[in-house]
């Protein structure tokens, strides 16, 4: 047993003396006259027409056998049944909480070869509408044809069936991260996705490219597409100007528009992809360390002055989680990638690795380790890290551990220990002292200025200097539960 539904533009007194034979055209979905199908007159109205439960094989049989309804009870009653399976699948996605990127451009402005970069780098799934417009086409069914036939004369193909198709390839994906390409095509489109899926996209990524280029590329490309020909390029084309630049202009006027300069190489096209992306997901991290209002401090001293065990201390002691900025960076040079040798060789030099790199890895550790109080060691380095960490993260310390030391003590202590680091060397050690003296300690006057430096005398044994950094820690702790207020507990 099957249901058979049908969606059209249909007049309002369609079904009133229809016989059987225009009744199994209007099941098949093929009406062409115009006046069933919409044609532009204010008196067609939009309709579901539902039919009872019959074998298949008896579909198209006498008018007779197909049993539909008039009642506008029993199309409120289909219409709710429509609502709710709707309603199902929008819940779904709605749950996913998704993130979801229009790609639009001219055909052959590259969008297909960028996306593939955007998956690779970023962990998006890509959702052509073309490619899942093109395998419901080679399914043979029925919306294929009527799919196909409509791409053939460039028009647009209906709203509900790109969204079906879109709303089976997000569930079914297992990500919550979608590029979706070429798609919305025009206004109706857009106002449809929106109001069916409840879902905003978080930008636009607009591919500009001239007509001419467009063309040459796709009569270039050898892909079999039947749509790749001069007269149906130039229908697209057309098609593309009318329809689809509005629904930039839309996005547009609420910022939510990143254009590309597609006429570029491929690479270079990407290298402004690339930047794209970077800048949303660092504005969604931030969104997300804010919202945890972590507890941060900054501990800072010279190389060989002890933060590291003075840390690990802290750590089992209060509760905090160590990040070190040195084992951070460290970790990304072991990684190999190119993002790893530009910190090395830096670090070679004695010079300070760019604000934007340190940042970025602490931001990620930070959401990653579950917890909500953090020790960032040997971070910031100096006074740009300062501002770009508080202006990035728009996290201000609670207060900075400064840990003491002469620089003969420390020197002792670099060469003494046996870590195998490529840095602990007798040159880019002296370099390493000039490099902190120069930079960070301005850092540790700006947060003296503002009450926030707690200066350790780390010369001492490794247990008198932890007993001050205990009173630091307690102090603090106390504070901190005296503007939060007493804790209660009840005994029953």
């Amino acid at each position: 047993m099957s249901f058979f539904c049908v969606c059209g533009w249909v007049g309002v007194g369609l079904g009133l003396g229809l016989g059987g034979e225009r009744w199994e055209e209007l099941l098949m979905g093929v009406i062409t006259n115009e006046n069933t199908f919409a044609n532009g007159s204010s008196k067609k109205k939009r309709y579901s027409i539902w039919c009872s439960p019959l074998p298949e094989e008896s579909f198209g049989d006498q008018h007779a056998r197909i049993r539909w309804h008039r009642s506008s009870e029993v199309f409120v009653l289909m219409g709710t049944a429509v609502d709710a399976a709707t309603r199902d699948t929008n819940g779904s996605l709605i749950e996913k909480n998704p993130t979801v990127v229009f790609v639009l451009g001219g055909p052959g402005s590259g969008k297909g070869t960028q996306c593939a970069n955007i998956v690779q780098h970023f962990g998006y799934t890509h959702l052509s509408a073309g490619d899942l417009l093109r395998a419901e086409i080679k399914s043979g069914s029925d919306n294929g044809t009527m799919i196909q036939n409509m791409i053939k004369e460039g028009k647009i193909v209906p709203s509900e069936v790109t969204i079906k198709l879109l709303q089976k390839a997000m569930l079914e994906s297992g990500n919550d991260k979608f590029l979706i390409d070429g798609f919305p095509r025009n206004e109706e489109n857009r106002a449809a996705f929106e109001e069916v899926t409840k879902i905003e996209p978080a930008f636009v990524l607009f591919f500009e490219c001239s007509e001419k280029e467009m063309e040459r590329r796709l009569l270039g490309r050898n892909q079999g597409r039947e749509d790749d020909n001069i007269e149906t390029i130039r229908k697209r084309f057309k098609v593309f100007v009318e329809s689809s630049i509005p629904v930039v202009k839309h996005y547009e006027s609420k910022g939510k528009v990143r254009k590309i300069d597609a006429a570029k190489p491929i690479e270079q096209v990407f290298q402004a992809v690339q930047t794209v992306f970077t800048v949303h997901n660092d504005k969604e991290t931030n969104v997300s360390l804010i919202e945890k209002n972590p507890t941060v401090v900054f501990v800072l001293g010279g190389p060989g002055s002890g933060k590291g065990t003075q840390c690990a201390n802290i750590v089992q002691h209060f509760g905090y989680t160590h990040l070190s900025a040195g084992d951070l960076l460290r970790a990304e040079i072991k990684s190999g990638s190119d993002n790893g040798t530009m910190i090395q060789n830096m670090i070679k030099e004695g010079k300070i690795v760019p604000s934007k790199v340190t940042i970025k890895l602490l931001q990620n550790a930070m959401l990653e380790s579950g917890n909500d109080k953090f020790l960032i060691d040997g971070f910031p380095r100096n006074e740009e890290n300062r501002a770009a960490f508080e202006e990035v993260t728009k996290i201000v310390p609670a207060f900075v551990l400064f840990f003491e030391c002469s620089e003969e003590e420390m020197e002792r202590r670099l060469l003494g220990r046996n870590q195998g680091r490529e840095d602990d060397n007798i040159e880019t050690i002296r370099k390493r002292f000039k490099v902190f003296v120069e930079s960070s300690i301005p850092v540790v006057k700006h947060y003296e200025s503002k009450g926030k430096v707690r200066k350790i005398d780390a010369a001492k044994p490794i247990e008198q200097v932890f007993q001050a950094v205990k009173t630091v820690f307690t102090v603090h702790n106390d504070k901190v539960r005296h503007l939060s207020g007493p804790t209660l507990m009840f005994l029953y």
